[in-house]
């Protein structure tokens, strides 16, 4: 396959998993369920600018590693959602 070949298939594949967990199913549906959250468009991620310099403060400034694992993620998770929106 060519790069833009995978980069289709790639795209198409994302956005299957988010129509499943907008449906409730799938992995992140699961996940949610399990959560005791149905994800939903109103749990959207708040992909502005001073939520992502927010994000990095607080890395910055805490020196528990569990909070650092989570506050990563939760970064991990704003660029992706960020990302996604600008496709």
């Amino acid at each position: 396959m060519t790069p833009k070949q995978r980069s289709e298939s790639a795209r198409k594949a994302v956005q299957a998993r988010w129509a499943k967990a907008k449906e409730g199913k799938g992995e992140m549906g699961v996940k949610a369920a399990k959560m005791g959250s149905k994800p939903s468009a109103a749990s959207k991620v708040d992909t502005s600018d001073k939520a992502l310099l927010s994000l990095l403060k607080r890395i910055k400034e805490t020196d528990d590693q569990n909070e650092v694992r989570q506050l990563t993620e939760d970064l991990e998770r704003l660029i992706f959602h960020k990302q996604y929106a600008n496709t």
